[in-house]
């Protein structure tokens, strides 16, 4: 599905290097990450998803979803207030 397409109901702050790519799989974790994935950078209370996001792109994410920006990543990034809000709709 296009990028577009999975974003149109979302609240974005900032889009950056952004592509209307296809998306084929979204996920939360970097090792589950395929050609084409979308990548949500959760923060949590130990762990933050912004420290797998090189990961996820070594394993073929196309998109990160997040909540701040993310320097030094050249994929679209879709920059958001709630990372795991936004991955519910």
């Amino acid at each position: 599905m296009r990028l577009d397409k999975l974003i149109k109901n979302v609240k974005i702050l900032d889009r950056i290097n952004y592509k209307n790519v296809v998306v084929t799989c979204l996920t939360h974790n970097s090792k589950e990450c395929v050609l084409g994935s979308m990548f949500f950078a959760i923060s949590g209370y130990s762990n933050d998803g912004k420290n797998y996001v090189m990961d996820a792109v070594k394993n073929g994410a196309k998109v990160v979803v997040t909540d701040s920006v993310i320097v030094g990543v050249n994929i679209t990034q879709i920059v958001v207030e709630n990372v795991r809000q936004t991955m519910s709709i």
